[in-house]
């Protein structure tokens, strides 16, 4: 194995580390903005979004990830 590659998989990794971190604090936010609103409005409904931003911006790092590691394993 060579450093350079194993150097790519370790920055892919940490790249999938902060977006999922990204997503965790963003999906926190939009529940504390639900909880709140359902607070001032009884009786209302607060559609909670999937993030669709953040959930893609995981899909992308994580197959980055893959390709790095499957790039490692190449001889």
């Amino acid at each position: 194995m060579r450093d350079e590659r194993i150097d790519e998989v370790e920055a892919e990794c940490n790249r999938l580390l902060l977006r999922i971190e990204d997503y965790r604090t963003a999906n926190e936010k939009l529940k504390a903005e639900a909880n709140l609103y359902r607070a001032n409005n009884p009786g209302s409904s607060f559609y909670i979004q999937d993030l669709p931003a953040h959930t893609g911006a995981i899909r992308r790092a994580s197959m980055d990830l893959t390709r790095a590691l499957a790039k490692m394993r190449r001889p």
